[in-house]
């Protein structure tokens, strides 16, 4: 993958590729890239990490990298919806947050 990276980038600097092109195969080629590394911690992660449980997430949360925080968010959340805030300029209020989980 990293070759494939390496390769289009000298192609850019080469200018033998425009720049829609450029920037549409680089996007392409970090996701796929981005999905075999979360597949391989996934793969990695010893059996006993593999369950989420309530101890898992509550006391193991932050020792957790954070390829495995992503594989675990998910799979448990479909989206996040964010609410509009009551005034602007204000800061982030977490309570706008709803959280869509997936359902079994």
């Amino acid at each position: 993958m990293e070759e494939e990276i390496t390769e289009l980038q000298e192609l850019w600097t080469a200018k033998k590729v425009r720049a829609a092109s450029y920037v549409t195969a680089l996007d392409d080629l970090n996701a796929r890239k981005n999905e075999l590394l979360a597949d391989r911690v996934y793969h990695t992660v010893p059996v006993g990490t593999r369950s989420i449980t309530e101890e898992l997430l509550t006391k193991g949360w932050e020792n957790l990298s954070i390829e495995r925080q992503r594989i675990i968010v998910r799979k448990v959340l479909r989206a996040v919806i964010i609410h509009p805030a009551k005034s602007r300029g204000g800061r982030f209020d977490p309570a706008r947050a709803e959280p869509v989980f997936l359902t079994a």
